[in-house]
């Protein structure tokens, strides 16, 4: 790990996206996975950047952020400002926590609407970004108080024996806030049809 964390390091540092996302052919999962889990492809950064372009995507804010490094792809290549959320945990503010890539905000608690939009750094014309994420209370929780209109859902593409709550394309909304989401978009992580990006806008109230 130390040797692909140093590389990872060395590349963020020189802007070098290309290299860092090539890095996971070159490491097995056991490895990878400490930094993120999901390694996008060119293409799925190229179509992804589209779909929020398209949608007046101005920065994005990412629950359970880890490391960050997804995150700092994701703003390298979008041009998008990314900021993450994470407990407040000791490991974070250790001597043993992993390199972090991007700015971090700690939570105790349940969100507020406010809190995101402090976090993000805008109003509500940012996207919301879950990674696999497994905790469907606190998903609930933080689609309750957004007041956008992009939820971005990263995780497996269907029920394979990795545990993701909610899953990128059944997340079963529960509608807390009187509204409805469309899926807008699926796009492939990586050509092994594993991992998907699901693009979902807010739609119609109930």
């Amino acid at each position: 790990m130390e040797r692909l964390e140093k590389q990872l390091i060395e590349l963020t540092s020189s802007n070098d996206w290309r290299k860092v996302i090539s890095l996971n052919k070159c490491y097995p999962l056991s490895e990878t996975c400490l930094f993120s889990w999901a390694w996008p492809s060119e293409n799925c950064l190229k179509i992804l950047k589209t779909v929020l372009d398209k949608n007046c995507v101005r920065s994005i804010l990412s629950i359970g952020c880890g490391s960050g490094l997804l995150e700092w792809i994701l703003e390298a290549t979008t041009g998008l400002p990314v900021r993450g959320i994470e407990m407040s945990n000791s490991l974070w503010m250790s001597n043993y926590s992993p390199t972090q890539f991007i700015k971090m905000n700690f939570i105790e608690g349940d969100p507020s609407t406010m809190y995101l939009q402090e976090c993000a750094a805008t109003r509500d014309d940012f996207a919301l970004l879950f990674c696999y994420f497994n905790n469907k209370s606190a998903f609930d929780n933080y689609v309750e108080e957004y007041h956008g209109n992009v939820l971005i859902i990263i995780g497996p593409r269907n029920d394979c024996g990795i545990v993701t709550d909610p899953l990128p394309l059944n997340p079963n909304f529960c509608s807390l806030n009187g509204f409805e989401w469309e899926l807008e978009s699926v796009i492939d992580v990586d050509d092994d049809d594993y991992n998907v990006v699901a693009v979902y806008r807010r739609s119609r109230t109930i």
